[in-house]
């Protein structure tokens, strides 16, 4: 059971601030000017509770969305440490600059987008092209 609020019509992107490439990506999706909630992982914290969702939705376990090096930084075990789901779930909670791009969802479907030019990819594919008229 999910503790996020879905919205087939909203996009809703998860981004940090602080990285580079999540602000371009967060750029090219603000142009598309589909209907999108940005959430700042800098600012906003999400629960452990969130990121299960989340981790459900992208059916990925924690440590699959961690950039090594990232994790590296930090002031705790290596990469290569065994931590528990729940470890990695905290580990997320306080550290989301460690995740490897963005995070897309739309309705119960999410994605993660490693870089900004994937996003990019995205928008041409879901782009509506219903429309054939050339007026």
């Amino acid at each position: 059971m999910g503790v996020i609020a879905t919205d087939k019509n909203l996009i809703k992107l998860y981004y940090n601030s602080k990285s580079l490439n999540d602000r371009e990506a967060l750029t090219y999706l603000t142009s598309s000017n589909a209907d999108m909630l940005a959430i700042d992982t800098a600012v906003e914290r999400l629960s452990e509770l969130q990121w299960e969702t989340i981790l459900d939705g992208l059916n990925k376990r924690p440590e699959q969305l961690i950039d090594d090096n990232e994790l590296n930084k930090l002031d705790t075990k290596p990469a290569d440490a065994d931590f528990s789901a729940n470890d990695w779930l905290k580990i997320l909670k306080h550290n989301p600059e460690i995740i490897r791009g963005v995070i897309l969802s739309k309705g119960d479907e999410y994605q993660l987008f490693e870089s900004p030019k994937s996003v990019i990819e995205y928008l041409a594919d879901t782009a509506d092209s219903s429309n054939t008229n050339r007026e």
